[in-house]
């Protein structure tokens, strides 16, 4: 148990009477890995996505049957912004707050959770999550300028050092590299690979392609159903089902 971060079993997820995610059985996320959720647009993935850290009850008329457990503890009786504290999100659109230095984007997420007592535990923080999002070389001699001076791709990185500062356990990434520029994909590729060594990393990938590059297990959505999950070279050389062979191939 202790080896996997998230369990789910018999998942069903409706909005507004829409049955979303039918049935999700048997799935399990490895701790300290790359798991990739692949699948066309409408598959379901990115309300899978928003489960995990209960973000989607956020929502108006959201019916959830099932089980989800993290860390073998049911996420319903786990209070959820503590929920969140571990488990973080970076969504599809770079959201820095742009009117903030580069600097007070990180600051601010470790200022709202009351994790800092002094000035210098602040800077010691901010340096770390920065170093960590591979971004601080890049923005060490303009710290106080606004993020929006910044590049879609370290825009990005930015915010996932907001989310690294509150030192989570599992961070989920909505299609973190869908809206940015090709270097900047392969740096964000490259940071998620060495963070893996670290945290869990939950990915809700645009192309087949992307998730052969740097997952270590991949799960195929397909139209509110899980398909098949498993090690990523076996889903990728021998998939079991058909959808997953075509998906793979691009005939999907």
């Amino acid at each position: 148990m202790e080896n996997y971060v998230f369990e789910i079993d018999h998942l069903n997820v409706w909005i507004e009477n829409k049955h979303i995610l039918k049935d999700i059985c048997n799935l399990k996320i490895p701790k300290n890995t790359i798991f990739a959720i692949m699948g066309p647009s409408g598959s379901g993935k990115s309300t899978f996505l928003k489960l995990l850290n209960r973000l989607l009850e956020l929502k108006k008329n959201v019916k959830i049957e099932g089980e989800i457990k993290f860390y073998g503890q049911d996420i319903f009786k786990i209070d959820p912004i503590r929920l969140r504290r571990r488990v973080g999100i970076v969504f599809q659109q770079p959201n820095p707050f742009y009117h903030m230095s580069i600097f007070d984007n990180v600051a601010y997420a470790l200022k709202a959770n009351g994790l800092i007592k002094n000035k210098a535990d602040l800077i010691n923080a901010v340096t770390e999550a920065l170093i960590r999002a591979n971004l601080y070389d890049e923005v060490k001699d303009r710290l106080n300028k606004p993020a929006s001076v910044l590049s879609g791709g370290q825009q990005q990185r930015l915010v996932i050092a907001r989310a690294l500062a509150l030192k989570p356990e599992v961070l989920l990434l909505d299609e973190p590299t869908s809206q940015i520029d090709v270097v900047g994909a392969r740096k964000i590729e490259e940071l998620l690979i060495s963070l893996k060594e670290q945290i869990t990393i939950i990915l809700v990938s645009h192309t087949p392609q992307q998730a052969a590059r740097i997952s270590d297990y991949v799960a195929l959505f397909y139209d509110g159903r899980l398909v098949e999950w498993g090690q990523s070279e076996n889903i990728f050389t021998y998939p079991k089902n058909e959808l997953t062979e075509k998906y793979v191939a691009g005939r999907i």
